[in-house]
Parts: structure tokens; C-alpha cells; sequence
């Protein structure tokens, strides 16, 4: 009799709980909703990562040291490099050349329009590469998304696909990235930008 009691006086409890936490998920999910409906084309947020030079993977010939020198990169000093000297560099990765940013933006109807900008600081890119992923925080479906580039001759770069997600809130992540310059230089990224969007 006892526990009858405990009983009858436990449900309600637990039926008032689970009905607080519907109506609080309910009023979080239909906010996120209307704010996606407010901006549907805007990313949440947006963090650039620097690119560096990679002295281990940039290419060591003269007129690249020369460059290299021109810039004040990869330890070669105050551009003071003449002819074919020969000077080696100390320090794997050095300097700032350029950045990487990921923006995710709604196209609505469960596609997710994934934007990569790739930019340089030292001097027109002659090929760009990153790979990355989109997640389906609801779902937890996962998509790979890569996209490369030659011949760009240019200090930025662009890449933006249409990637079905389904809706809900994604996730994205840029987990490598690399430029190649006109002179030689390799860039890599110096982090992993991440961007988060509401997908209808």
C-alpha cells in the first residue's frame, strides 16, 4: 500500500518534468527555426585561420630561395640571398601567407551551400586543395566535401558546392587545406575553420 502510494505520487511529478522539457525544447527548436527563417542565407558564425608557409614542402631551388629571401620567409634573411648561394633553411613552417575560411550558408530543400575562400599574401596561387566535412547534428550523417583548383594565378580563390544534408543544424569543418604560389611556395593551413548553419 505503501508503494501504491509513492507511486501515485511519483508520476505526476515525472508527467510534470517531461512536459516542462518538451515545452523547453519545443520553444529552443521553433527559436532556431525562426532565426533561421529571419537569415536563412547568413552563416552563424565565421573564423578565418592564417596559412603558412611550409618550408619542408616548398620546393628548394634557387630562384625559390631567391623568393623565399625576397620575403623574408623560411629563415632567409632580409633578402640578402644573391645568385645561387647556397642557404639553408631552419624552421618547418614560417610565416604568415595568406587564409583560409569556410562559410555555410541555407539554400533550403535539405541542401547546405558549403563556400572555401583561400587567399594569399605572397604573391598570385597556382593551385589550391582542402578537404573537410558536413554533419548533421540531428541526423549525425556525414558528408565529405573537397574541392581543388590549377592554373589560378590569383591572390584568391573560391570553391562553393551544393551539398545535401537534410535539414537541420550543420556542421562544418575544414580539416586541411593547401595553396601552391606561382614562385614555388607551398601554404598549408595553420588551423581547421569551423562554421555551424540552420538547414531548412
Amino acid at each position: 500500500m505503501a508503494a501504491y502510494t509513492v507511486l501515485r505520487r511519483f508520476v505526476p511529478v515525472v508527467g510534470v518534468v517531461i512536459l516542462a522539457l518538451t515545452v523547453f525544447l519545443g520553444t529552443v527548436y521553433a527559436d532556431d527555426a525562426s532565426d533561421a527563417d529571419q537569415a536563412p542565407n547568413e552563416p552563424v558564425d565565421t573564423i578565418a585561420v592564417s596559412l603558412t608557409v611550409d618550408c619542408s614542402l616548398t620546393p628548394d631551388t634557387p630562384e625559390i630561395r631567391r623568393e623565399l629571401a625576397d620575403r623574408n620567409l623560411c629563415g632567409y634573411g632580409n633578402g640578402t640571398v644573391d645568385g645561387d648561394e647556397e642557404v639553408e633553411p631552419y624552421g618547418t613552417v614560417v610565416g604568415n601567407c595568406g587564409s583560409l575560411t569556410l562559410n555555410l550558408f541555407n539554400s533550403g530543400g535539405g541542401f547546405l551551400h558549403w563556400q572555401t575562400i583561400i587567399t594569399s599574401s605572397q604573391g598570385p596561387m597556382f593551385s589550391a586543395s582542402y578537404s573537410g566535412s558536413a554533419h548533421n547534428l540531428y541526423t549525425g550523417g556525414g558528408h565529405y566535401v573537397s574541392g581543388s583548383d590549377s592554373w589560378i594565378f590569383s591572390s584568391y580563390w573560391q570553391d562553393d558546392q551544393a551539398v545535401y544534408t537534410g535539414p537541420g543544424v550543420i556542421w562544418g569543418i575544414i580539416t586541411s587545406a593547401t595553396s601552391t604560389l606561382v614562385w614555388g611556395g607551398v601554404c598549408t593551413a595553420a588551423g581547421t575553420p569551423t562554421d555551424v548553419v540552420w538547414v531548412t
